[in-house]
């Protein structure tokens, strides 16, 4: 009933709230211990967060934190070697406990988990609009990443129409926010600076963001052709040269995945512009000396940087989504389809099989990016006996992307072999290929 259901969840957000009132003086003790980062704080950390010190100085965490002591006592005593067998065998007991009770409560409930289940699925069919949508304002519905003409190539529609799946801002808008608050940024802490730990935190934010959206690119969106796929009677009858729908088809995320690297590598950037502030000793993004041994400034050898890698962020990124697609067109029965992604354990290994092949596909790439640069390099500054100077970065960062950009393009092609071969009528996509 409507009452119970209300009633229920008024106690769980009630529960909730009580305990993290009750939890918020110890975790207000326990951060104005933490001592600053910087030089080697484990010792401090570990005084700080031990234990002991917990139990004597924050109880009621502690006592809250006692679950997952257990949990991960097995992992940590791994990490111990002086640890007797039995001791860790010990270690094993009280997460089997939880397990046992944890099973007891879920076979014991008294909800019908099945049924439950089934009416979700049922409610998810019947509502193929998500409540984000309908949420909407007209203005909203209207915006697009970018104007959409009338007539023109259809491949531009394509992407449209899969950027749409991601967000319904316009790219211009972000690129000029994101460059603004970048470039804003960038001057303030140039004025002002900011504390050393919130510098480790941009930086290290950044360089995960940098390396990771691209990358990320195939597994994170999934707007392209693993959604177009479940409406393959439809879209394999348009008129499309298959190489030029299948390029079509990896650019969102690819331009969805470049963004994300590129704002990730600008707060790198704002990251170094306040290491380089005088106040600042003990943090340190370039090695001293390096900007004025290149002629440039602090700021301009971290612009060129970012003007550097910026081209291999696209073309990594270019790299995943392609091989994410080409998977999904050799084996559709074996790839998961559609916008979401479950975490099952199919998903899980599909992911790492596809992250390895990823990794054996990139290093076909950048080895002949390497021996591109090596050689130009080389040529430079042993034959020619010419200086480096840092305005060469982008045009290195160019080099280096070509090779994985053609790698890129050749599996576009053959992409677009595969799908001009598809025939929906062989239910491929059913898991048999028909008689």
């Amino acid at each position: 009933p409507a009452s119970s259901a209300w009633a229920r969840r008024a106690l769980v957000v009630g529960a909730v709230v009580g305990l993290w009132l009750l939890l918020t003086p110890d975790l207000v003790r326990v951060v104005s211990t933490l001592p600053a980062l910087s030089g080697d704080v484990t010792p401090a950390l570990r005084a700080a967060l031990g234990p002991e010190t917990l139990r004597s100085q924050s109880p009621v965490l502690a006592l809250v934190l006692t679950p997952v002591t257990w949990v991960t006592a097995p992992l940590l005593a791994g990490l111990t070697p002086q640890l007797s067998t039995a001791s860790r065998l010990a270690t094993l007991v009280l997460p089997l406990v939880l397990v046992l009770i944890h099973n007891e409560w879920v076979v014991r409930s008294q909800t019908r988990f099945e049924d439950a289940t089934l009416e979700r699925t049922r409610r998810d069919a019947n509502n193929q609009v998500s409540a984000g949508v309908r949420r909407m304002t007209q203005a909203r519905r209207q915006a697009s990443p970018f104007r959409l003409h009338p007539t023109g190539c259809p491949e531009a529609a394509i992407i449209w129409k899969n950027l749409l799946l991601a967000h319904r801002t316009n790219l211009w808008t972000i690129i000029g926010l994101g460059v603004g608050g970048l470039t804003t940024a960038g001057i303030v802490v140039s004025r002002i600076g900011l504390p050393s730990w919130t510098i480790v935190i941009v930086m290290v934010g950044g360089l995960v963001g940098l390396a990771m959206a691209p990358m990320m690119a195939g597994h994170q969106w999934r707007n392209d052709l693993r959604s177009d796929l479940l409406r393959v009677e439809m879209i394999r009858a348009w008129p499309v040269v298959g190489w030029r729908l299948f390029a079509a088809e990896v650019a969102p995320p690819a331009i969805v995945a470049t963004l994300y690297g590129s704002f990730a590598g600008g707060a790198l950037v704002v990251a170094g512009v306040a290491a380089a502030h005088p106040t600042i000793t003990d943090v340190v993004l370039l090695p001293p000396n390096l900007a004025a041994t290149l002629g440039v400034s602090t700021v301009t050898l971290l612009a060129l940087g970012l003007a550097t890698v910026l081209p291999l962020v696209a073309a990594v990124a270019s790299l995943s989504a392609t091989l994410q697609n080409l998977v999904a067109l050799l084996w559709p029965s074996w790839t998961q389809l559609g916008p979401r992604r479950t975490g099952s354990a199919a998903h899980i290994g599909q992911g790492l099989l596809t992250g390895l092949g990823l990794t054996l596909v990139m290093a076909v790439g950048f080895l002949p990016s390497a021996i591109l640069v090596g050689g130009v390099l080389g040529t430079q500054l042993w034959l020619l006996e010419l200086p480096f100077i840092a305005w060469e970065l982008p045009v290195l960062g160019l080099l280096a992307a070509l090779p994985v950009l053609a790698v890129a393009g050749g599996l576009v092609r053959l992409g677009g072999s595969l799908w001009d071969a598809l025939d929906p009528s062989t239910e491929l996509l059913g898991g048999t290929r028909g008689t």
